[in-house]
């Protein structure tokens, strides 16, 4: 008797310890793998600096940081430290864009001539066309499309815009026909949300993605501003993208050469809701996480169906694109993602929304692989 109750206890007690195992954030093996995997990128230099998170509707499951911000002052990447969000951006625009439609200030259905009449592109155009890519606006290449943050008090991204579509005034396709990338596309639905609001892209954003969030404007915002921590953007010397440089960025933007690399000089994107934002891992997490739950505090359940819904042509045809996210797939897991990429910085963000789980890497470097990167630690992740 006295066996079998001991038998008994032993039994429960390795139920209760697998159970709190299986709780546990990251087992410490998994974990270790992935800090000395940022380790050996940094110490290989595929990129000065980088940031990871993975965070589940409930918890953080890795937030890590390392290398340097700044290689010239060996300033050290951290947690806090912030880098330039690029593409990411337009996934943060889509979501605002239905908030504003759960609030009836906009319709997707709406004709985008409503609000912009002076566009040349037809009163077929939809506020949805822009978000899920089938606007049919054109994209041209190359597109300057970033300035010096020493003018950007002064720039006048409105004039700028409407520069850019008296130079092309001629959609490439019906809009709704097919799927075709156009950082264009989502510089006129920043338009068409300032005008619709009477405000500023910022300010909109402020109250509608940070406020509910509980995000500082300060921790996720579209300019520099003092006080903050930001990491130096880079280009690796011997690069492809290194090579090409002048045909896409202003050559005011490069600095000189720094252990191998060639910084680039402090700078905004022209058109804000195409890819401005500023902001690091962790706070993009706090987004990431929101969109997880069941009680998203951005959007509701019919809101959240059309983001993650791919979107179909006017004929019926899937396109690989829904309100906001491309589609992925990585061990016959759906995930939902958005790469932001420029003049120093290269990220992604992705959703894998039936395994509860989103994950971040940003770095300052141009050229880092981030899919590569995610691809092989979400797979840790995902195992767990």
């Amino acid at each position: 008797k006295v066996m079998f109750m001991n038998f008994k206890l032993e039994f429960i007690f390795l139920v209760f310890i697998l159970f709190i195992n299986s709780c546990s954030a990251i087992p410490t093996k998994n974990q270790s793998d992935i800090k000395m995997e940022i380790k050996n990128i940094v110490k290989d230099g595929k990129t000065p600096g980088i940031q990871y998170v993975a965070v589940t509707r409930k918890k953080i499951l890795i937030n890590e940081s390392y290398g340097l911000a700044d290689i010239k002052s060996n300033k050290q990447m951290n947690q806090s430290t912030q880098l330039m969000a690029y593409s990411m951006t337009k996934t943060f625009i889509a979501v605002l864009a239905l908030r504003l439609q759960e609030k009836e200030k906009l319709s997707i259905e709406d004709n985008v001539s409503k609000y912009l009449p002076a566009l040349p592109y037809g009163s077929e155009l939809k506020i949805k066309h822009l978000i899920n890519q089938t606007s049919g606006i054109p994209s041209p290449i190359p597109l300057k499309w970033a300035h010096s943050s020493k003018v950007d008090k002064d720039f006048n991204e409105k004039a700028i815009f409407w520069k850019q579509i008296k130079e092309n005034p001629e959609l490439d396709f019906a809009p709704g026909d097919k799927f075709k990338y156009s950082n264009l596309s989502y510089a006129t639905l920043g338009q068409v949300i300032e005008t619709i609001t009477a405000k500023s892209l910022f300010e909109v954003f402020q109250e509608e993605i940070n406020g509910p969030l509980g995000i500082s404007k300060n921790d996720l915002r579209f300019n520099y501003i003092e006080g903050q921590e930001y990491a130096v953007g880079y280009l690796k010397r011997w690069s492809m993208i290194n090579f090409l440089k002048f045909f896409f960025v202003d050559s005011k933007l490069y600095d000189k050469y720094e252990n191998g690399w060639l910084k680039i000089n402090r700078h905004n994107v022209d058109y804000k809701a195409m890819g401005g934002l500023i902001g690091n891992a962790k706070t993009v997490a706090i987004f990431l996480q929101d969109l997880l739950k069941n009680d998203s505090k951005l959007l509701n359940s019919e809101s959240k169906k059309l983001l993650f819904t791919m979107t179909k042509s006017n004929t019926g045809e899937e396109l690989p694109m829904t309100f906001g996210w491309h589609i992925g797939e990585l061990d016959n897991k759906v995930f939902y993602f958005k790469e932001g990429g420029g003049a120093g910085y290269h990220c992604e963000m992705r959703v894998y929304p039936e395994h509860d789980l989103a994950t971040v890497v940003m770095s300052n470097s141009t050229s880092f692989d981030v899919k590569k990167f995610l691809n092989k630690n979400d797979h840790a992740v995902t195992e767990l």
